[in-house]
């Protein structure tokens, strides 16, 4: 049952819901004081869909010019983050491992862990080498569709989506199953 300490911590974007465990909300002005260490790592997790918050704890750790590592909990192009976070994060970090979570719910979460890059690369060059979300059959282009069943089959055309087509009634058939 909720205690009035529980009411203070309840997560207001996720339907006021106490948390299973103490987290320390933090602002883009607490990277500031929080991480004192030359190597450090910032967790991001499902930030709010555009909301300015990943963007900005993001250019703090830049400002700060600390070799950050960035752990980051959700869904990109979707409910989480901001296409202005997006860009900065693919445009001055790369990509070092992504596991998709289980779906559940309309979600499609990832998690990504980022490292600073070491040398500056074009913003084309970086979104090349650092796919948000790459086609799930070829996985070697950006993706430009979502199955509208199972968010997280993402395709960049119509060749991969086709080619595709028997992993995706499998998952469907395991999803809806009765």
């Amino acid at each position: 049952l909720p205690t009035t300490d529980n009411i203070k911590k309840m997560n207001e974007y996720h339907g006021k819901t106490i948390p299973y465990y103490p987290v320390q909300e933090g602002t883009p002005q607490s990277v500031l004081t929080t991480n004192t260490t030359p190597s450090s790592l910032l967790l991001l997790c499902y930030p709010p869909p555009q909301s300015s918050m990943a963007y900005d704890c993001l250019q703090q750790q830049l400002v700060l010019n600390k070799n950050t590592k960035i752990l980051h909990i959700g869904e990109f192009r979707g409910l989480t983050g901001s296409k202005q976070f997006e860009t900065l994060l693919q445009t001055e970090y790369q990509c070092l491992y992504r596991k998709l979570c289980p779906t559940w719910g309309t979600d499609a979460t990832h998690v990504t862990i980022w490292e600073k890059k070491t040398k500056k690369q074009s913003k084309k060059e970086a979104i090349i080498n650092n796919l948000l979300l790459p086609c799930v059959n070829c996985y070697h282009n950006e993706s430009t569709k979502r199955c509208r069943f199972i968010r997280n089959l993402v395709y960049c055309n119509e060749d991969c989506f086709q080619s595709h087509i028997i992993q995706k009634e499998e998952e469907l058939h395991t999803i809806f199953q009765c």
